[in-house]
């Protein structure tokens, strides 16, 4: 288990990454509880409902952040001034494209997040076909966020991620070889698949917040984690959209497009060079 001394005693980017790539683990523990909870009281559509209100209660709590940060900023410094959103993009863009750990690492992420689309939008087919039930993909995505949260926290008891762009490598090429997995047709091979991806996707998304967080100047941080974020939504719709043509001949096709693009992704990873120490204090600047 986590050393919470030893935990705390680790760098802030450190921790805010850990605890950030957590809260999205969490959150895929839950999520697919709650809508295996209203498939089953409520019907099909009742999963629905739930994302709905959620993303309802989501936005509510958006209003939030804005005042949080305005708080933080008063007495410390003036506050920035309000740009168009397309120059912000811009900004962020053109911050990660000059930094080579940061462009490699999001390059890296945004491939990687292609196969993650084509992986999730089968997940329903997977569950039906493993399960009996498209209420399975509750299963394997629980099961991948259960594995991601005890990752993480063998992450920080190791200290690892002193050595982010090596954990972004190691993370992708694991969920690769989970996906590979998932193609043996067995429900105990496709929750031994599920706990191989999680086992990746944790400590991935920590190093790649993490590398973010060194790399990126502290004037463009938001731009930077904005257009990152942007561009790994487009890359997963893209990958979703993509899952039509592969999904004419099964399971088989899609999987190993998604395995693929992760091991091609991780090669990526792999140009990333890990910051030297107390480079995030430079990036701060």
């Amino acid at each position: 288990m986590v050393s919470i001394p030893d935990f705390w005693r680790s760098s802030p980017g450190r921790r805010l990454a850990l605890f950030d790539a957590n809260s999205y683990s969490i959150a895929g523990l839950v999520g697919p509880l709650l809508a295996a909870l209203a498939y089953a009281v409520a019907g099909r559509s009742a999963p629905l409902v739930v994302k709905v209100a959620l993303l309802l209660a989501g936005s509510a709590c958006s209003p939030w952040t804005r005042t949080v940060s305005t708080v933080r900023a008063s007495g410390l410094r003036a506050e920035a001034p309000v740009t168009h959103p397309w120059i912000d993009l811009r900004r962020g863009f053109a911050s990660t494209i000059r930094r080579p750990c940061l462009r490699w690492a999001t390059a890296s992420s945004v491939i990687a997040f292609f196969g993650f689309g084509v992986f999730f939008a089968i997940v329903p087919t997977i569950g039906a076909t493993q399960f009996g039930t498209p209420a399975g993909a509750g299963v394997i995505l629980g099961v991948m966020a259960g594995c991601a949260l005890v990752s993480n926290a063998i992450l920080s008891r190791r200290g690892e991620l002193k050595r982010p762009s090596t954990v972004l490598a190691l993370g992708t090429v694991t969920v690769g070889v989970g996906l590979i997995l998932m193609l043996i047709p067995s429900l105990a091979a496709a929750l031994v698949a599920a706990a191989i991806i999680g086992t990746g996707d944790g400590p991935l998304l920590a190093a790649l917040l993490h590398i973010r967080q060194l790399e990126a100047p502290a004037r463009l941080r938001t731009q930077v984690f904005t257009t990152g974020a942007s561009l790994k939504i487009t890359a997963s719709g893209l990958g979703a959209l993509a899952t039509i043509p592969l999904m004419s001949g099964g399971l088989s096709l899609p999987l190993l497009v998604a395995a693929g693009v992760h091991l091609i992704a991780a090669a990526l990873a792999g140009l990333a060079t890990d910051p030297p120490s107390g480079h995030g204090a430079t990036a701060a600047k």
